[in-house]
């Protein structure tokens, strides 16, 4: 459960474009249908081998604290 921000901007388009996506949007970062969707979670439910949990926020920003990503891949 969150919230989700639509970007439109330039700094955030080309910040996950990769080589090829031209294909789904033929006029590059530029394309007037192409948007980035970020996803800002509040707490969530995870499903795994041993049964569920939930996790909260805090919890999820503990996980990424001093992780630094390029092009939504950790470096």
């Amino acid at each position: 459960i969150g919230t989700v921000i639509v970007h439109f901007d330039q700094e955030h388009k080309a910040m996950i474009w990769n080589k090829g996506d031209e294909k789904y949007y033929p006029n590059g970062v530029d394309d007037e249908d192409y948007c980035v969707l970020e996803f800002q979670a509040n707490h969530g439910r995870y499903y795994r081998y041993d049964g569920k949990g939930d996790i909260s926020a805090n919890e999820l920003a503990k996980y990424d604290k001093g992780k630094e990503f390029a092009n939504y891949k950790k470096k």
